[in-house]
């Protein structure tokens, strides 16, 4: 999980966190009315519009609507049906972004290409030997030894809780990327075992809660406390990890990052120009970002995958293929190439008088284009 972004997973966790406290509330009703449904539209429907031009994960939102849905239908048809409408109007609100159906189209793609999912290490398989496989494994593994031990968990805990965790459990270990969302759709399920397990007295907490929370539920009072303690053992959990295997989960402190290492070329560009596009390899976006601010921007990084496989295809080709990189200069206006030694357009490049060498270094050449 070295790729992960905390940035990223703070508040993709927190709204994901958010719709499953709504649909486990909604799911948990003996009766669902039209009132409750337009009460969560109100709340979701802003939040989706929002999150869909955020980033791609709100379909993990809609995701655990869809559960909700399911697990209700086995219950209950009418709630079902009510909560499917739910699902309805927050799908319709994504659409409310600057590419309209192109945007989940995209999302689609992105999740049935093996080329851009083998572009980045967070979309690979969770090795079960490595930390993030650990973590895994005791995410599952001990609502398992919960259900097998105790038949008040297997009474109480609800099909939604297992569904949820189940679905991004699985999604999980055929992508690492998924764990830390897994982690927060496991939530429920531990409060529920936790709670049934009575490690935390439930008529306690629900007299606490209800005080403090004056607005909550009976059901969401009920889970407060053992969700807490959830969320606890989550954090030991990880840290336990952490200081197990120091040398897989921590960077190699003595190794010198991408900016420092690409501090030097990008000085040079600053030096010689005010702005422009550059052409550069996929993992150096984020880089050209920070270190050059808005006055110049990356053709592709590993960030942008939703742009689909043909763009990433013929930009990969580029290296080997001058005529494939002249159609990107066309179509993007590259002004700038940070080209890897000894490749074919390097060649082509220096032998091009529309092209000038600003920068030779072990790693990378600069090429501008002139005026």
């Amino acid at each position: 999980m070295e790729n992960t972004q905390p940035k990223v997973i703070k508040y993709v966790a927190h709204l994901l966190s958010y719709v499953l406290r709504r649909v486990d509330t909604l799911v948990g009703r003996s009766d669902v009315s039209w009132k409750e449904i337009r009460r969560e539209s109100f709340l979701l429907i802003p939040l989706f519009i929002l999150w869909a031009n955020l980033h791609p994960a709100f379909v993990y939102g809609l995701l655990v609507i869809a559960i909700g849905v399911i697990a209700k239908l086995i219950r209950d048809i009418r709630g079902g049906v009510r909560i499917g409408v739910l699902l309805l109007t927050c799908s319709l609100s994504t659409l409310v972004n600057p590419y309209g159906f192109t945007l989940h189209g995209s999302i689609v793609q992105l999740g049935g290409s093996d080329y851009l999912r083998s572009m980045t290490i967070e979309w690979s398989g969770v090795d079960l030997s490595r930390p993030e496989g650990i973590l895994l494994l005791i995410l599952s593994g001990i609502p398992l030894c919960a259900f097998m031990i105790s038949r008040d968990v297997r009474r109480r805990v609800g099909g939604f809780e297992i569904l949820v965790a189940s679905v991004f459990l699985i999604q999980a270990l055929w992508a690492v990327r998924i764990l830390p969302f897994a982690s927060f759709a496991c939530l429920p399920l531990w409060a529920a075992c936790f709670g049934s397990l009575r490690i935390v007295p439930s008529s306690s907490c629900a007299m606490l809660t209800s005080r403090v929370f004056s607005a909550a539920t009976e059901r969401e009072c009920r889970l407060v406390a053992p969700g807490l303690l959830a969320s606890c053992t989550f954090a030991m959990v990880g840290a336990i990890v952490m200081v197990a295997s120091p040398a897989r989960v921590l960077p190699q402190e003595l190794a010198p990052s991408l900016e420092i290492r690409l501090a030097k070329i990008f000085e040079q560009v600053h030096v010689n120009h005010a702005s422009g596009v550059i052409f550069a390899s996929l993992n150096w976006g984020g880089a050209i970002t920070h270190l050059l601010g808005e006055r110049f921007k990356p053709v592709l990084d590993d960030r942008t995958v939703l742009v689909g496989e043909v763009l990433y295809r013929a930009y990969g080709q580029s290296l080997h293929n001058p005529n494939v990189f002249e159609d990107l200069v066309k179509v993007f206006g590259v002004t700038h190439a940070f080209v890897p030694t000894a490749v074919p357009l390097e060649r082509y490049l220096a032998s091009n008088g529309s092209w000038t060498q600003i920068y030779s270094g072990e790693e990378v050449v600069v090429f501008a284009a002139l005026p």
